[in-house]
């Protein structure tokens, strides 16, 4: 491969990632507020990995890495919603193959993509939970600006979670307001 061209692949899968910038996670149409983008929730997936994994002693590395990755097959496959996915089936592996393909920097792309799917290692399980609990962080917010059907979501994702500390974080942040952190740093009365 020359060297422009692996440039070339490189600039591309950049180009391609930015998609997910502009597509909005589908299931907000549902709910009938929000317009998170799927880059958004990626990004707050990985912080929320990160510490997960540091509270738990797993490789934050691979726990990110996972969390990062885990929706690049939608550039190509677009976001399916829960109730999408009754009547769609799609093929993120073969996205993630397609992509990866001839491109040496990606080869782990598939790999990383089974890894987060099947959940059997701790960071998996630990990037799954960080998914599950990026979207109650999500609806909580949701809720605390009046969408009040957030609720019934919530409970149908926190039957989703595995870990016992991803539970304990979605229960304090559904104890407290989304906008707390930052009323109790201004010390604003309520």
């Amino acid at each position: 491969m020359s060297d422009n061209t692996s440039y070339q692949k490189i600039v591309s899968f950049i180009y391609e990632t930015g998609l997910l910038n502009r597509f909005k996670r589908s299931g907000f149409d549902f709910l009938g507020s929000g317009n998170q983008n799927i880059s958004s929730h990626s990004f707050r997936t990985s912080i929320i990995s990160y510490v997960l994994a540091k509270r738990l002693g797993a490789d934050s590395s691979i726990a990110v890495l996972l969390s990062l990755f885990h929706d690049i097959p939608e550039t190509r496959t677009g976001d399916i919603n829960h109730f999408q996915k009754k009547y769609i089936e799609k093929d993120e592996l073969k996205a993630v193959s397609d992509i990866a393909d001839n491109f040496p920097e990606l080869k782990e792309l598939p790999e990383m993509i089974n890894t987060f799917n099947n959940g059997e290692s701790i960071e998996a399980a630990i990037a799954r939970d960080a998914d599950v609990l990026e979207l109650i962080f999500t609806l909580k917010e949701e809720h605390d600006t009046g969408n009040h059907q957030a609720e019934i979501w919530i409970k149908d994702a926190l039957k989703r979670l595995k870990l016992d500390e991803s539970i304990k974080i979605a229960e304090t942040a559904l104890s407290v307001k989304s906008y707390d952190w930052w009323m109790d740093i201004l010390k604003v009365n309520r």
